[in-house]
């Protein structure tokens, strides 16, 4: 069985700072896919995706997405970014980016 190549994790809370879950930010995007733990499963196609933020500044937001399947020799590895007017805003906008290369090639 494949283990992924990063672990969902949260990002840091600071004080004073928004949570913001990705996973369940991309999970607006891709409907069909169910939450658990930090982590998005697509029963019916066999995949899980476990996304990470990996790097913010105020107006940018860098996403890491391993995406595995127990039907595959080895896990997808895709970094996307975001950009948006805030930070949530650009966090936001990275899931749009991953949908975009991946489900429409």
């Amino acid at each position: 069985m494949n283990r992924p190549l990063i672990k969902p994790q949260n990002p840091r809370r600071k004080k004073g700072k928004e949570k913001i879950d990705i996973a369940q930010e991309l999970q607006q995007l891709l409907k069909e896919g169910e939450l658990t733990d930090g982590k998005l499963q697509f029963p019916d196609w066999g995949i899980t995706i476990y996304p990470r933020i990996f790097e913010t500044t105020e107006i940018s937001a860098g996403i890491e997405l391993n995406v595995s399947s127990a039907m595959w020799d080895r896990d997808m590895f895709e970094r996307v970014v975001g950009i948006g007017g805030t930070k949530k805003d650009a966090i936001g906008s990275a899931p749009d980016a991953f949908t975009l290369s991946c489900w429409t090639a």
